[in-house]
């Protein structure tokens, strides 16, 4: 019974789900974004280290 209701919710849901389009460019996003982190992470470290300095 579990199941069927588990089921049943689902499939509701779905409706309002939204089909993603550019899913073969999510590799290329994930490397941009970890590029951007590294180099923002970069620019704190070295913003800290001149304001104790």
């Amino acid at each position: 019974m579990r199941l069927r209701w588990t089921a049943a919710g689902m499939l509701e849901a779905q409706k309002g789900f939204q089909r993603l389009r550019a899913y073969r460019q999510l590799p290329q996003l994930k490397v941009k974004l970890e590029e951007h982190t590294q180099k923002t992470l970069a620019e704190m470290s070295l913003q800290k280290q001149s304001e104790a300095a």
